[in-house]
């Protein structure tokens, strides 16, 4: 599932069912967001951060 910012524009409670959805999600995820409440919530596995000067991370 691909999703581009998807805690913007939403209130808490949309948010919140979105975040339990996605938590119970099997599959794939790749989430572009800069909400880092919103992908802790997510309680990802691995995920890739773009740093500073275009560098790229790998956190597990």
């Amino acid at each position: 599932m691909l999703l581009d910012k998807p805690s913007n524009h939403l209130d808490l409670p949309s948010l919140a069912a979105l975040e339990a959805m996605l938590r119970q999600y099997r599959g794939t995820l790749l989430v572009a967001s800069h909400d880092q409440v919103f992908m802790q919530q997510l309680a990802l596995d691995d995920y890739l951060q773009l740093g500073e000067g275009s560098e790229l991370h790998i956190r597990r």
